[in-house]
Order: structure tokens, then C-alpha cells, then sequence
């Protein structure tokens, strides 16, 4: 056993043989029982050349105890060797991954093809294949419909994690390919919702005469959907938009109801459909705590009236939000009209000096609430020099200049949106240069982290030159007053 490259092969004789006596196995029936005795000794030569033997044999064996009551998931392992090697392989690399597997063995399918799986889908082929996966689904058959949903982001997914093990994606890519599964995923789930009002209700009409017409709903990205920087553990944080307006504002159907009555169910439909907990889970987490007067506002709102709180009320903190938000699913006519509010936000004019003690303030509040590294060790996302110190200084610096360079509002993501400073002079070449590697090297950390199992906690050595870098920068932009930041003005 050690010199097959195990460490520590007492622990190895206890995991196996836990494994042999362990009830997932003694009920695995004959054919399961001999197909494992098969698989098991292949799996052991195929763990001994991981980095990590142990641990890479020990996620493959509980992955093994998840289908041995399957036969057919085992059978698919021992006729196709490469399969098999690929299962350890992603599981001496990710435990993440290999709880995927345990939890989802219809993924199992997907190791079929090495080639694919390291190739994620995108654009139009991933739509296509997700039109593929609906097909012959009933789409009155609402959990028959989410399993759909579920099995094709799960295997999406999947793609995504093993092309990034390998190394095919950077970290904006890794961002970009799950956001696409997302967008895609919530645009079925928003046509499924909608038919299912419309059953009832009959579709939602206002105006009147000849300007009668359809009226429009969109679920609007805040966030890191907004940003197409999803992460493998992200929430969605959406917010709820519709365009009824005149008069007659109400369905035509069977059971009619007032539009506003019609949007905020068809809001609760699409929430409901994303986070309803099917045999294979959920599809997303949800937060739409960004709507307007947050929880206590209505779930979805007129483009009229959000223009109207975004004018008058919204905090700094809440434009600093919209720098990142952007139409995900739904009408094209909403999503226009939130483009142009959004505009018309992000490049009035602002007094410096109270813009910046405002962000200054919210990201303080936020550190203390969410920080909770313990001395000697940083976290990567809320901690000084992490991430969200660079997404705040890239807000602050879109509403402070996106009056005088509009071109600004033309970007959600934090990468782009640094690219866009700089080219637009606001900041330095140099500053940039410190933003856009501090933001890459913690996000790409924290993704490899998360695939780990692990916090993005880590001791304060790990990246402190990237981290201090930025730390340094946002002294001199947000804490030096009129003294510091001076190529941001």
C-alpha cells in the first residue's frame, strides 16, 4: 500500500473495510455486490496516483456507498474504465464535486465523455441543450418540470467545475459560464411560472382602445448575477420589475384579476419554482431584499414608481447596487425601461466628498457585521485588501464619474467595469493594475476554496501582497479625504 503511494495505509485498510461492512454495501444485492468488489480494487490503484491518495479513494468510496443500491450506475462504471477514472479523479480533486456525484448520480452519465465534460457549454448550444432536456416534459407537470431543470443545472454545473479543475477557465470565466446556466434556468422557470398564471388568469392587459396592450414583466440580476460573476454557491439576488400603466389595468381569462395582483403571483411563482426542494434539491437560493424599501416594499413594482424611489429614496448603498444590476429574463420592454432608469441614476450628479464618506461608512458597517476572521487569519471576501473592498471602490468610482463618462453605465462586472475606468482616465493605469489583481487573485482563490470544501478564511499570509496592495488603495481613496486619491480625480 505505500508503495503504491498511500501514506497512511492502516487508515486505508480501516476506510475500506468500513466500506465492505457498512450497510450501503451488504444491501448493494448480489449483482451489486460483485460489481463493487470489482470496482473497489480499481478505484484503490486509480486514488494511489492522486496528490491526495486518501482523501481521493475516500470520496470515491462514499460516492460508491451512495449508488450500491443503483446497479445500473455501478454497471455504467465498470464497462466504461475512463468514467470510473474520471469519478476519482474529480473527487481526489474536489469534495464539493464528489458530494455532486454522491447526491446526484445521474450525473454519473456525464463522465461518459471526458472530452465534453471539460468543454462547458455556452450561449445558444447551452439554451439548446436545455430546450433538449424539456423536451417531452410536461409542462403542466410542475415537479416533473423542476427535476428537468434541476438535472440539466446540475450537469451544467458539473461541466463548468471539472473544465476549472483542469484549468481550461479563468476566474471570469468560471463566472460567466455559471451565470449563463443561471440565466437560462430562470428564463425557463419565468416562461413555466407565466404559463401557469396564465392558465388561471389569462395574460395581464392595460391601456385602452388601440393602445390596449400586453403588459410586460422582467426579473432584474443585482448583484453577482448582475455582474456574471457567480460563484458554485451563489444566490441569486433578483429584483421584480413590471411596465402595466393606463387604464383597464387587469388579466383576460377565465379569472380575472388587477396586473398588480397578477405580477406579485407571478413573482411568488418564479420564487417558488427556483427554491422549492424537489428529490434532488433546489435550484437557487433567492434574495429579493434589493426591491425597493426592501422587505417591506411591494415584490415587484413599476418601472414608474422604482424610478420615482431610485430619484427620491434610495440610499447610496442601494445606487451602489444598481451599478451592478442588469435585466436577466423577461420582457424586453421592461428591461429597456430599467436601462434607461439606471442611466439616468448612475450619472446624476453627486457630491464627491459625501459620496465617499457614505460608501466609507456602509463598507465599515459591513466589515463589522461580516468579518469574523479570527486573529492571524483574513477573510478573502469581507476582510481588509478582499473583495468587496474592490467592488466598493469600482462603485464609488462609476457614481462619481459616470456623469462626466456615461460609457460607464455600460458595464456591470467588476473586471469590465475596471477596464472601463481606466480607459476612461479616471484611474490610473497603475491603480487598476492593483484593483484588477487583487479582485482575479482573491476571486480565484475563493472559487478553488469553495470546491475544496473549504471557508474562504485563510491565514493572513495567503495573498498579503495583493491584499495589501488594495488595502493601501482604499486608504488613499477612502479615507484620505481631500488629501489622497489623487488620480481618481
Amino acid at each position: 500500500m505505500t508503495e503504491a503511494g498511500y501514506r497512511d495505509p492502516e487508515g486505508v485498510w480501516r476506510r475500506l473495510r468500513a466500506a465492505r461492512e457498512g450497510a450501503a454495501f451488504r444491501l448493494a444485492g448480489e449483482r451489486g455486490a460483485r460489481l463493487v468488489e470489482r470496482l473497489v480494487p480499481r478505484a484503490l490503484a486509480l486514488a494511489a496516483r492522486a496528490p491526495r491518495p486518501e482523501a481521493a479513494l475516500a470520496r470515491t468510496l462514499e460516492v460508491l456507498e451512495a449508488i450500491a443500491g443503483r446497479t445500473a450506475y455501478l454497471a455504467l462504471l465498470d464497462e466504461h474504465p475512463p468514467a470510473l477514472a474520471e469519478l476519482v479523479r474529480l473527487c481526489g480533486a474536489s469534495p464539493w464535486v464528489a458530494a455532486l456525484l454522491a447526491r446526484h448520480p445521474l450525473l454519473l452519465d456525464e463522465l461518459l465523455d471526458a472530452r465534453a465534460l471539460l468543454e462547458p457549454l455556452r450561449g445558444e448550444r447551452l439554451r439548446e441543450a436545455l430546450a433538449a432536456q424539456l423536451e417531452g416534459v410536461d409542462a403542466g407537470d410542475t415537479e416533473s418540470v423542476l427535476e428537468a431543470l434541476r438535472h440539466f443545472k446540475d450537469g451544467a454545473v458539473l461541466r463548468v467545475a471539472a473544465a476549472d479543475l483542469d484549468g481550461r477557465l479563468d476566474v471570469a470565466e468560471v463566472g460567466e459560464a455559471l451565470t449563463e446556466i443561471a440565466e437560462a434556468v430562470l428564463e425557463r422557470a419565468l416562461a413555466a411560472a407565466r404559463a401557469h398564471l396564465e392558465r388561471r388568469h389569462g395574460p395581464p392587459l392595460c391601456g385602452a382602445g388601440r393602445r390596449r396592450r400586453e403588459a410586460g414583466f422582467a426579473a432584474i440580476g443585482y448583484g453577482k448575477l448582475g455582474g456574471r460573476e457567480l460563484s458554485y454557491t451563489s444566490d441569486l439576488d433578483l429584483v421584480f420589475l413590471h411596465d402595466s400603466a393606463g387604464g383597464r389595468e387587469a388579466t383576460r381569462g377565465p379569472r380575472r384579476i388587477h396586473n398588480q395582483e397578477y405580477f406579485a403571483r407571478l413573482g411568488q411563482r418564479l420564487i417558488h419554482l427556483l427554491t422549492a426542494q424537489t428529490l434532488s434539491g433546489s435550484l437557487y437560493a433567492v434574495d429579493v431584499r434589493l426591491r425597493p424599501q426592501g422587505g417591506a416594499g411591494l415584490l415587484v413594482s413599476g418601472l414608474d414608481a422604482f424610478a420615482a424611489y431610485q430619484r427620491e429614496e434610495a440610499w447610496t448603498w442601494e445606487h451602489q447596487a444598481l451599478v451592478r444590476a442588469r435585466p436577466v429574463a423577461g420582457a424586453p420592454t421592461v428591461a429597456e425601461g430599467f436601462r434607461r432608469i439606471r442611466h439616468e441614476v448612475l450619472t446624476r450628479p453627486r457630491d464627491p466628498e459625501a459620496l465617499r464618506r457614505e460608501v466609507a461608512a456602509m463598507r465599515a458597517r459591513m466589515r463589522r457585521e461580516l468579518d469574523r476572521a479570527p486573529p492571524g487569519r483574513v477573510h478573502l471576501k469581507h476582510g481588509p485588501g478582499g473583495i468587496v473592498d474592490v467592488e466598493f471602490m469600482v462603485q464609488y468610482a462609476v457614481l462619481r464619474w459616470a456623469g462626466a463618462h456615461p460609457s460607464l453605465t455600460g458595464h456591470t462586472g467588476t473586471l469590465p467595469l475596471i477596464e472601463a475606468l481606466a480607459e476612461a482616465g479616471v484611474v490610473g493605469a497603475d491603480e487598476a493594475d492593483v484593483l484588477r489583481r487583487g479582485y482575479r487573485a482573491c476571486l480565484a482563490k475563493v472559487q478553488r476554496l469553495t470546491l475544496e470544501g473549504e471557508d474562504p478564511v485563510v491565514d493572513a499570509g495567503v495573498l498579503a501582497d495583493e491584499r495589501g496592495a488594495v488595502a493601501a488603495l482604499w486608504r488613499a481613496w477612502m479615507e484620505a479625504g481631500d488629501e489622497g486619491g489623487a488620480e481618481l480625480r
